[in-house]
């Protein structure tokens, strides 16, 4: 594994896949992105480069309140996660901030769509979302 240049961010991430945001999520998250931390300013590019489309489109993507099981390709391991606001994260119920470099990542994305970055730990790392669900519970 290549090892991070320590001049870069902590959280690059490489692969930027087409992603997708509603107005109503796109107003709602845009105090969040204009905050000082790294995640902030991932959240406010990942959200500045997202299509807004209608609530009611077909297209099927990561929402704030969405349920998300993805595969992190490098441990091959499967998780299900909620990505919701600051406010409402708890990671040991698996609910993700979207304020963190994952959540920030997670919003817009579609089914099969993934992104690389590198970790805190220098290590290249690779997520694959394999289903989402944007039923209310």
């Amino acid at each position: 594994m290549p090892e991070r240049d320590m001049t870069q961010p902590a959280f690059t991430s490489f692969n930027k896949p087409e992603i997708y945001i509603t107005d109503e999520d796109f107003k709602l998250l845009s105090p969040f992105a204009n905050g000082a931390s790294a995640a902030a300013e991932l959240l406010f590019e990942e959200i500045d480069r997202a299509e807004r489309v209608e609530p009611n489109s077909t297209v099927s993507f990561v929402k704030i309140g969405s349920t998300i099981q993805y595969k992190d390709m490098t441990s091959g391991t499967t998780k299900q996660v909620q990505l919701v606001l600051p406010k409402d994260a708890d990671i040991s119920n698996g609910q993700i901030s979207i304020l963190t470099p994952v959540g920030a990542s997670l919003i817009g994305l579609t089914e099969n769509a993934g992104f690389e970055w590198v970790g805190n730990d220098g290590h290249l790392r690779e997520l694959k979302i394999l289903s989402i669900s944007n039923e209310l519970k």
